[in-house]
């Protein structure tokens, strides 16, 4: 994972990304604070309770705004996908793709049983304790997702 210092925000946080203070090594989800109490201010953090300080290592963060489940995206750690790419913290769509899906997966903008996301196209029930697939799938993906055997997960084809 990309390492930072603490002493700047990792993040661009500007009009389209939120601050970030996420530190290396998070192995649970991350959630928003809106409290400017929080040891680094508003921003997302690791939920493992860890604090963070202006010494702490974070993670490289671009989490875009409005990166919330309503809207059918989540943060995600997204491993380096190209050339001259970075792995960091970013928004991804939500997918609920089981493994072993074979017939391609589809968006389901109206919320399947798990809520608005990306499942597989065979029509199988998936819930809470179905297996899934990895997924690094970008915002706004209109090209359709296909499963990369390099990266062991759905992305996006374009």
């Amino acid at each position: 994972m990309g390492v930072l210092e603490a002493t700047t925000n990792p993040s661009i946080a500007n009009d389209e990304y939120d601050p970030c203070w996420i530190h290396t090594d998070c192995e649970k989800t991350v959630g928003y604070s809106n409290d400017p109490n929080s040891s680094m201010g508003i921003g997302w953090y690791c939920t493992d309770g860890k604090l963070v300080t202006s010494s702490t290592k974070l993670d490289n963060c671009e989490i875009l705004k409005g990166c919330t489940t309503e809207s059918g995206r989540s943060p995600q750690y997204i491993p380096k996908m190209s050339e001259g790419g970075q792995a960091a913290w970013r928004c991804a769509d939500n997918a609920f793709i089981h493994t072993n899906c074979t017939t391609g997966a589809g968006f389901s903008k109206d919320g399947g049983s798990m809520g608005i996301g990306w499942y597989c196209n065979d029509g199988k029930y998936v819930d809470k304790n179905t297996r899934f697939d990895k997924a690094y799938i970008h915002p706004g993906c209109s090209a359709g997702v296909e499963y990369n055997t390099t990266f062991q997960a759905w992305v996006c084809k374009n």
